[in-house]
């Protein structure tokens, strides 16, 4: 809710003021740079530079690079910077120290590390855009809307060629023809495609940045470079992939919120050098499916009481240079190997939300490891109490948003156990989500806690039989936040 989220321990100081990292962006594109500015007590601010080379660069050749701004989409030439909290990825190459250059005195944004190469990215893209494109997005007015949620077995798809603003497409539906007006539609970056009944898509040459995919039977998906992002909404074992890197330049995001019992299956099929996995609203995950994964780097659990079999597994990916749980009450520190041995690559581990009772566990498992973020300690009394309130963690960042939130989710699951009309349960809905814009009026509401109300929101849609694609419409619709 606008605020770092601090660890309670950091194995290392920050950077210095006036540090210079140089940063990869991706093969094709090469490398960026980015510098320290400010040192706070418990961030520091990360600024973009306005610099892009093949070859990763020496200090000397960032020298005279100035701070990026962007005027992509709705921005209007603003520094691209944010507060950022611990210690530099293991990529982030340190080329020394430069004077830092005359600032405005305050910056206002949070974001993260890996962050800092996204806003070039996107820059870059914009500048590469025809003029009259650019033009007609600034031009927009505010009835323009930027996504589009449409369902059914043929869609008329020129029907949204008069909105220039479009960026995101939901889809639900089995009409092939959407991938053919992504493709000349040069602003759209997300794709949303459910209820598909494909057997094989093809998202090559889309210019797509992140497609969300549900699957519920075998299903082969083909990816160009230039898609970062890859969201199976399902089981991941039924999936096969073609990926010009083998997946070492994707994130593979697999979400078990809608497979039977919350398993999370993320064996996909012809990524053999994927280096970065997300596993989303699981409850079992069986760690032996990661073990082919022996490229991946980066690796993220988010659920609530996750139950982790063969632990030991983990073991085997012996590049892991990242590990990330998120409320993981379900996973058992004891059952973890000592970091040292099993993980010489490590660097990074963030632990949000534990059972207090294991904290001293989790330090000597991960005693080696350059930077151990331990938040979100909790009783056991307090878990048997609130292991079903999505919004449980709330409470260590805001107390008063956490009691709002929870008496929202409270009484929106009391209400849909009444099984009203579907009018009804949408009304339910939209009165949930109201709550949280009235929280961010108040106090902003970021990205994690957006992501957070969104799952929340999402689960009791599907209590209440909406459909996927009704549920984003209305979510999408109501929030302000």
């Amino acid at each position: 809710m606008g605020k770092p989220r601090t660890p309670q321990k950091a194995a290392a100081p920050p950077p210095a003021l006036g540090s210079v990292f140089a940063v990869p962006i991706d093969e094709a594109t090469g490398w960026t740079a980015c510098q320290i500015v400010a040192v706070g007590a418990e961030t520091v601010v990360l600024l973009e530079l306005r610099y892009l080379s093949q070859a990763r660069p020496t200090l000397q050749d960032v020298r005279s690079a100035p701070p990026l701004r962007i005027d992509h989409h709705n921005w209007k030439g603003d520094l691209s910077w944010h507060h950022v909290t611990g210690q530099p990825p293991p990529e982030f190459v340190a080329l020394g120290v430069l004077p830092v250059p005359e600032l405005p005195p305050t910056c206002v944004s949070y974001g993260n590390w890996r962050g800092s190469t996204a806003q070039l990215s996107l820059q870059l893209r914009w500048d590469a855009l025809p003029l009259e494109v650019r033009q007609a997005y600034k031009n927009a007015g505010p009835k323009d809307h930027w996504q589009v949620h449409c369902e059914g077995e043929s869609i008329a798809w020129n029907d949204f060629d008069p909105m220039p603003r479009l960026t995101e497409i939901h889809y639900a539906g089995p009409d092939a023809k959407v991938l053919s007006y992504v493709k000349k539609r040069a602003l759209v970056t997300q794709l949303f495609w459910t209820a598909h009944g494909q057997q094989q898509i093809d998202l090559r040459g889309l210019g797509l940045l992140s497609a969300t995919i549900d699957v519920t039977s075998p299903l082969s998906i083909h990816l160009d470079a230039e898609l970062n992002t890859l969201r199976v909404l399902g089981d991941g074992s039924l999936v096969t992939c073609t990926h010009p890197t083998g997946g070492r330049t994707l994130e593979v995001q697999i979400n078990a919120s809608d497979v039977p019992g919350g398993i999370a299956h993320p064996g996909i099929s012809g990524l053999p050098d994927l280096r970065e996995l997300k596993i989303l609203n699981a409850r079992k995950v069986d760690a032996k499916e990661l073990k082919p994964l022996t490229e991946l780097r980066r690796l993220s659990l988010h659920g609530a009481l996750v139950e982790v079999t063969h632990v030991a597994t983990l073991a085997s990916l012996k590049n892991l240079e990242e590990l990330n749980a998120y409320h993981c009450y379900g996973l058992d520190a004891e059952d973890l190997p000592v970091a040292a041995t099993a993980w010489p690559a490590l660097v990074h581990v963030s632990i949000d939300g534990y059972r207090k009772r294991q904290t001293a566990t989790w330090k000597t498992r991960f005693a080696a490891v350059r930077t151990l973020e331990l938040r979100g300690a909790k009783s056991d009394e307090w878990l048997k109490e609130n292991i079903d309130n999505p919004f449980r963690d709330w409470v260590d960042r805001s107390p008063p948003a956490a009691k709002k939130a929870t008496a929202a989710w409270r009484t929106a699951v009391k209400k849909l156990e009444d099984k009203p009309s579907p009018a009804d349960a949408e009304k339910v809905l939209l009165a949930f989500v109201e709550t949280f814009n009235a929280i961010d009026k108040k106090m902003s509401i970021d990205t994690v806690d957006r992501e957070a109300i969104g799952d929340a929101f999402f689960t009791l849609a599907r209590h209440a039989g909406v459909t996927r694609q009704r549920g984003e419409a209305l979510f999408d619709g109501a929030r302000v936040f």
